[in-house]
Protein backbone atom coordinates (compact mmCIF):
# COMPACT_ATOMS: atom_id res chain seq x y z
CA UNK A 1 0.00 0.00 0.00
CA UNK A 2 0.96 3.72 -0.89
CA UNK A 3 -0.12 6.53 0.28
CA UNK A 4 -0.35 9.78 -1.59
CA UNK A 5 -0.21 14.01 -0.53
CA UNK A 6 -1.61 16.03 -3.72
CA UNK A 7 -2.45 19.11 -4.16
CA UNK A 8 -5.46 20.30 -6.84
CA UNK A 9 -6.20 23.52 -7.18
CA UNK A 10 -3.87 24.31 -4.11
CA UNK A 11 -6.43 21.93 -2.36
CA UNK A 12 -4.52 19.67 -0.42
CA UNK A 13 -5.52 15.29 -0.73
CA UNK A 14 -4.58 12.39 0.62
CA UNK A 15 -4.96 8.47 -0.54
CA UNK A 16 -4.12 5.64 -0.16
CA UNK A 17 -3.40 2.80 -2.96
CA UNK A 18 -3.58 -0.85 -3.15
CA UNK A 19 -2.89 -3.21 -6.29
CA UNK A 20 -4.59 -5.49 -6.83
CA UNK A 21 -3.22 -6.29 -9.99
CA UNK A 22 -1.05 -4.96 -13.19
CA UNK A 23 -3.94 -2.70 -13.75
CA UNK A 24 -6.29 -2.58 -11.23
CA UNK A 25 -6.10 -0.93 -8.06
CA UNK A 26 -8.68 -0.22 -4.99
CA UNK A 27 -8.25 3.55 -3.60
CA UNK A 28 -9.50 4.58 -0.32
CA UNK A 29 -10.40 8.53 0.02
CA UNK A 30 -9.42 10.44 3.38
CA UNK A 31 -13.68 10.17 3.87
CA UNK A 32 -13.94 6.09 3.70
CA UNK A 33 -14.50 6.11 -0.18
CA UNK A 34 -13.29 3.23 -1.50
CA UNK A 35 -13.14 3.20 -5.59
CA UNK A 36 -12.02 0.12 -7.57
CA UNK A 37 -9.29 1.19 -10.46
CA UNK A 38 -8.92 0.30 -13.97
CA UNK A 39 -6.24 1.31 -15.77
CA UNK A 40 -7.55 0.31 -19.36
CA UNK A 41 -4.76 1.86 -21.56
CA UNK A 42 -1.56 3.77 -21.24
CA UNK A 43 1.15 5.04 -22.67
CA UNK A 44 4.44 6.88 -22.50
CA UNK A 45 3.77 10.40 -24.07
CA UNK A 46 7.14 11.51 -24.05
CA UNK A 47 10.66 9.86 -24.33
CA UNK A 48 13.24 8.74 -21.17
CA UNK A 49 14.72 11.95 -20.57
CA UNK A 50 18.92 10.91 -19.57
CA UNK A 51 21.10 13.75 -17.68
CA UNK A 52 22.67 14.92 -20.85
CA UNK A 53 19.24 15.39 -22.84
CA UNK A 54 17.21 17.06 -19.75
CA UNK A 55 18.34 20.61 -20.54
CA UNK A 56 16.88 20.84 -23.75
CA UNK A 57 13.83 18.63 -22.80
CA UNK A 58 13.10 20.66 -20.08
CA UNK A 59 12.01 23.96 -22.79
CA UNK A 60 9.28 21.67 -24.76
CA UNK A 61 5.89 21.89 -23.60
CA UNK A 62 5.20 18.70 -21.25
CA UNK A 63 2.68 16.64 -23.14
CA UNK A 64 -1.20 15.85 -22.07
CA UNK A 65 -2.32 12.32 -21.06
CA UNK A 66 -4.45 11.30 -23.21
CA UNK A 67 -5.99 8.54 -21.84
CA UNK A 68 -7.91 8.58 -18.00
CA UNK A 69 -8.37 5.82 -16.02
CA UNK A 70 -11.94 4.35 -15.43
CA UNK A 71 -13.16 4.88 -11.65
CA UNK A 72 -16.14 2.78 -10.11
CA UNK A 73 -16.70 3.95 -7.08
CA UNK A 74 -19.12 0.86 -4.92
CA UNK A 75 -22.24 2.13 -3.42
CA UNK A 76 -22.03 3.82 0.87
CA UNK A 77 -23.41 0.93 2.01
CA UNK A 78 -21.56 -1.66 0.47
CA UNK A 79 -18.00 0.14 1.25
CA UNK A 80 -19.40 0.55 5.21
CA UNK A 81 -20.77 -3.38 4.82
CA UNK A 82 -19.47 -5.52 7.67
CA UNK A 83 -18.71 -7.72 4.52
CA UNK A 84 -16.55 -5.33 2.80
CA UNK A 85 -12.61 -6.51 2.80
CA UNK A 86 -9.18 -5.09 3.76
CA UNK A 87 -7.48 -5.11 0.55
CA UNK A 88 -9.49 -5.19 -1.94
CA UNK A 89 -12.75 -4.01 -3.29
CA UNK A 90 -14.78 -7.83 -3.41
CA UNK A 91 -14.50 -10.70 -1.70
CA UNK A 92 -11.65 -13.44 -2.56
CA UNK A 93 -8.88 -10.68 -3.68
CA UNK A 94 -5.67 -10.56 -2.39
CA UNK A 95 -3.58 -7.95 0.17
CA UNK A 96 -0.35 -7.56 -2.11
CA UNK A 97 2.90 -6.74 -1.12
CA UNK A 98 3.89 -3.31 -1.53
CA UNK A 99 7.64 -3.80 -1.91
CA UNK A 100 10.04 -6.79 -2.18
CA UNK A 101 11.45 -7.80 1.50
CA UNK A 102 11.28 -10.89 4.41
CA UNK A 103 7.92 -11.23 6.38
CA UNK A 104 9.13 -10.78 10.03
CA UNK A 105 5.67 -11.49 11.67
CA UNK A 106 2.13 -12.29 10.73
CA UNK A 107 -0.28 -10.60 13.34
CA UNK A 108 -3.48 -12.44 11.72
CA UNK A 109 -5.16 -15.82 10.62
CA UNK A 110 -7.80 -17.26 8.51
CA UNK A 111 -10.87 -15.72 10.21
CA UNK A 112 -10.23 -13.19 11.72
CA UNK A 113 -11.85 -10.49 11.76
CA UNK A 114 -9.68 -6.71 10.91
CA UNK A 115 -10.35 -2.82 11.72
CA UNK A 116 -9.02 -0.44 9.34
CA UNK A 117 -5.24 0.34 10.66
CA UNK A 118 -5.24 -2.73 12.61
CA UNK A 119 -1.00 -4.42 11.71
CA UNK A 120 -1.63 -7.34 9.86
CA UNK A 121 1.96 -8.24 9.41
CA UNK A 122 5.47 -6.46 9.39
CA UNK A 123 7.89 -6.72 6.31
CA UNK A 124 11.39 -5.98 6.63
CA UNK A 125 12.09 -4.31 3.32
CA UNK A 126 16.05 -2.94 3.40
CA UNK A 127 16.20 -3.15 6.95
CA UNK A 128 13.39 -1.36 7.85
CA UNK A 129 10.43 -2.79 9.56
CA UNK A 130 7.45 -1.95 7.82
CA UNK A 131 3.85 -2.57 9.93
CA UNK A 132 1.17 -3.37 6.65
CA UNK A 133 -1.68 -2.60 8.13
CA UNK A 134 -5.27 -2.95 6.87
CA UNK A 135 -6.94 -0.32 4.64
CA UNK A 136 -10.31 -1.15 5.64
CA UNK A 137 -12.86 -3.43 7.76
CA UNK A 138 -12.58 -7.03 6.18
CA UNK A 139 -12.39 -10.38 7.49
CA UNK A 140 -9.09 -12.44 6.68
CA UNK A 141 -10.35 -16.06 4.60
CA UNK A 142 -6.61 -16.97 3.94
CA UNK A 143 -2.64 -16.34 5.09
CA UNK A 144 -0.47 -16.59 2.19
CA UNK A 145 2.87 -16.07 3.86
CA UNK A 146 4.76 -16.70 7.53
CA UNK A 147 7.92 -15.39 9.17
CA UNK A 148 10.74 -15.87 7.12
CA UNK A 149 8.58 -15.85 3.68
CA UNK A 150 11.18 -13.90 0.90
CA UNK A 151 8.31 -12.20 -0.58
CA UNK A 152 8.48 -9.66 -3.96
CA UNK A 153 6.14 -6.90 -5.12
CA UNK A 154 2.90 -7.68 -5.44
CA UNK A 155 3.18 -11.36 -4.23
CA UNK A 156 0.12 -12.04 -2.36
CA UNK A 157 0.43 -11.69 1.29
CA UNK A 158 -3.39 -12.14 2.92
CA UNK A 159 -6.45 -12.93 1.04
CA UNK A 160 -9.71 -11.21 2.22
Amino acid sequence: MRRYNIQVNGNPYSFDVVEDSQDSFLVTLEDGTVLDVVLESGEDLAPVVTEAAAAPAAAAPRPRATAAPRVSAPPRAAAASSVSTAGSGAPGKSFPAPMPGTVLSVSVSAGDTVSRGQTLLVLEAMKMKNELKAPRDGTVTSVRVSAGDQVKTGDPLLDF
